[in-house]
């Protein structure tokens, strides 16, 4: 069976033009842990919906935002270097790249402190006791979480979905527990980063023990991480920042109707999550790889798939709501709309190739104009159109990540031809 199953993948790779063992080996893998994270994140959103308030949930929603939008001021790009650098044997790169983010968590500890010292001051000590605590655990979570880069660039996609599923498992229960015992603002946002505090320390000791990478690195992969953060740090703010706009100028029971107008089109597309994270740890170990009608060929095809998989949901999406989310039926509209972007999911293909290719010119661009055109079209988006509008903005970002990285690839390597 195995024979005749790697011979259908071998037959397959001529319509596909991918090599389907490997994706299919490393896809099984990474994509067990996306579908737990999908599977434990949607019941944990079940949860929220029935136990907790509108407004506590749009709240919890602003504050874990609030808090992402600081960590622009960290080495986020790190995690690139680390899976780039590993998979060419400078394994050395997982420990500095630890120690060099434990240096530069200095500004995100101290704007987040800074922020509560705000909200003290104010007198909203939920606020204020939310960010403290943030301001600990969040830059601790971040440097742990390096463990991922390190296996990515190793391939072992195994242990990465096993330590994945635990977490999202550990993640699940202990967020569930919250919500269902307790619907404490500040409680809530005690969980949620403890939990993945304690995880990602746990995860990141154990792929030390089990690997002990070698000490080898180049300070140019940590000069590279040091770019990727820079290109970063506008990308980080519009990752985190629609959840912000909304709030003040919607109000949080917005925040809420917006987000479950998201949760299922964004689990649908974090299910093809894999494709670029297999992509991303294949092309970094050659970084000559050729730009062409491949790469093209894979675009058009993850297209066709979220297309079908966009079609298929919008005619159920008011039944799911219904036995779901049924106090959130406002919503429905919104999240059929919101369906067109899972056709972008082939954005990870570009995307990838850009970082495996270290294109700094082209990766300055998309980082940089990329998130101002979103800060721009959301902020206009909702101030005139309200909920619409947002989502109306988040749609067209998500088809100008995948224009964009796009034409830089091909237009590069038109030039270089």
């Amino acid at each position: 069976m195995r024979t005749k199953t790697v011979t259908l993948l071998r037959w397959s790779e001529r319509y596909f033009k991918t090599d389907m063992v490997y994706l299919t080996k490393s896809g099984f893998w990474i994509n067990l842990s996306y579908i737990a994270g999908s599977l434990f994140s949607f019941i944990a959103s079940v949860a929220f919906a029935y136990f907790v308030s509108k407004e506590t949930y749009g709240v919890y929603k602003y504050i874990i935002s609030t808090a992402g939008i600081f960590t622009a001021f960290s080495l986020t790009g790190m995690n690139m270097a680390v899976v780039r650098a590993t998979a060419q044997g400078f394994e050395g790169i997982f420990k500095k790249s630890l120690f060099e983010q434990l240096i530069w968590s200095a500004p995100q500890f101290a704007t987040l402190c800074a922020t509560g010292v705000y909200y003290f001051y104010h007198g909203n000590n939920i606020f204020g006791w939310s960010f403290i605590a943030i301001s600990i655990l969040a830059p601790i979570s971040s440097i742990a979480n390096t463990y991922g880069a390190y296996l990515t660039g190793k391939k072992d996609f195994q242990t990465m979905a096993f330590y994945g599923v635990l977490s999202n498992l550990f993640n699940f229960l202990t967020i569930s527990a919250a919500v269902i015992f307790s619907q404490n603002l500040l409680i809530l946002i005690l969980v949620f980063y403890t939990a993945r505090t304690i995880l990602n320390i746990f995860f990141c000791w154990k792929t030390f023990r089990k690997y002990q990478p070698n000490a080898l690195f180049r300070m140019e992969d940590v000069v590279y991480g040091k770019h990727m953060s820079a290109m970063n740090i506008l990308g980080e703010i519009a990752a985190h920042i629609e959840n912000v706009i909304v709030f003040q100028m919607l109000g949080p029971v917005s925040v809420s109707l917006y987000n479950f107008a998201l949760v299922i089109p964004d689990r649908l597309r974090s299910l093809f999550g894999f494709v670029g994270t297999a992509a991303l740890s294949r092309m970094a170990e050659r970084e000559n790889f050729e730009v062409g009608k491949n790469i093209k060929h894979k675009i058009t095809i993850l297209i066709i798939i979220g297309l079908i998989i966009a079609v298929c949901y919008i005619p159920i999406a008011p039944f799911i709501f219904s036995v779901f989310f049924p106090k959130y039926l406002q919503s429905v509209l919104y999240s059929q709309i919101f369906a067109i972007s899972i056709i972008t999911i082939a954005a990870s293909i570009p995307i990838g190739a850009l970082y495996a290719k270290k294109m700094q010119r082209e990766l300055y661009i998309l980082n940089v104009g990329s998130p101002i055109i979103k800060i721009i079209i959301f902020a206009i988006g909702t101030y005139y159109w309200g909920l619409m509008g947002a989502v109306i903005a988040k749609i067209l970002y998500s088809f100008l990540q995948l224009a964009i990285p796009t034409q830089l690839l091909f237009g590069n390597a038109k030039k270089s031809s």
